[in-house]
């Protein structure tokens, strides 16, 4: 392992048998424009039973990419000991299908360096469709297929309905030491989990459009009944974190069975907003109504599960 201090910047690629796709992304990570700087990549196989490991072996660049097999099966144990085995002060993460664009290296580490009160930056994940989208793929429904673009404006994001993804993350190194890794209970939402922790140990998170990965879209993705579980299933990760920060309440919110109350006026506006528009013919924003209605009523049925089990704050204790 190389001492602490080698490099500038460590970035964390966890990969299951997708060798194929990683490669792209390997290649877009060598052919960046960053003078002056050094990086460290580091390819956690997560278990891989394909060609992984011979591809990384036979790729080259042993001073620079450095590969790790990684048994326990997860996104955030791979992502984890990326972590524990990165040497830099700023720990960047992408995923095995993403190209970096050729400056992303060095606008991460430019912003982390301007703004040194920000502990946390990323950016867009556009998308590389497979087909035409469906008129009913707005960018509203972009969440689903791990793709996310705020617009074209450096956004602070203290808020949490401001999430980066870890498609297009990095987190400064005493960030991590002082909230702790990704929650390994997480199969989803880990990026979420870890920036609701940044947000309440008073830390600082960055949007910058200029920041950018592209990823080929699922074909699988792209139905109404993936995006319909997706929602159902995210809201049963969000109802593990604390209110209080997932949806911005002030210090005396009152929950009702241990839900927030106005989720109660929200799902019953949404349910009336869905069937307005499906009885005037409106389908793409009936679809967009009906998924929050998806998101909200299965969040309340797991706060509901949760209430005997919650801390004084709302959460899992």
């Amino acid at each position: 392992m190389s001492p602490h201090g080698t490099f500038d910047v460590s970035v964390v690629v966890p990969t299951r048998n997708r060798s194929r796709l990683l490669r792209a992304t390997l290649d877009s990570l060598l052919d960046q424009s960053a003078p002056g700087i050094r990086f460290e990549v580091l390819v956690v196989d997560n278990d891989s039973t394909d060609d992984t490991a011979q591809m990384v072996a036979a790729y080259g660049h042993p001073d620079q990419i450095r590969y790790f097999h990684e048994a326990r099966r997860g996104p955030s144990y791979a992502r984890n000991r990326g972590i524990q085995e990165s040497t830099a002060p700023i720990v960047a993460f992408t995923d095995d299908d993403c190209r970096v664009s050729p400056s992303w290296l060095a606008r991460l580490k430019s912003m982390l360096d301007l703004h040194g009160d920000v502990d946390c930056i990323g950016g867009r994940a556009l998308p590389e469709w497979p087909c035409e989208p469906p008129g009913w793929l707005t960018t509203a429904h972009w969440g689903p297929l791990a793709l996310l673009d705020y617009g074209p404006t450096p956004v602070r994001t203290e808020i949490s309905r401001l999430c980066l993804l870890t498609a297009n993350m990095a987190v400064r190194r005493s960030a991590i030491e002082r909230v702790g890794e990704f929650d390994h209970a997480y199969l989803r939402c880990q990026d979420h989990e870890l920036q609701v922790r940044l947000w309440e140990a008073g830390c600082r998170c960055l949007y910058d459009p200029e920041l950018v990965v592209v990823a080929p879209v699922e074909v699988g993705r792209i139905s109404k009944r993936y995006v319909r579980h997706w929602y159902r299933q995210t809201a049963t990760y969000h109802a593990r974190m604390p209110p209080k920060v997932l949806f911005e309440l002030s210090g005396d919110a009152h929950l009702i069975m241990n839900v927030p109350r106005f989720l109660y006026r929200r799902l019953a506006g949404e349910t009336a907003a869905w069937m307005a528009d499906v009885c005037r013919g409106r389908f793409i924003t009936a679809f967009l109504h009906e998924t929050r209605v998806h998101y909200a009523a299965a969040y309340l049925m797991a706060r509901w599960r949760l209430r005997h089990t919650s801390g004084p704050q709302g959460h899992p204790a």
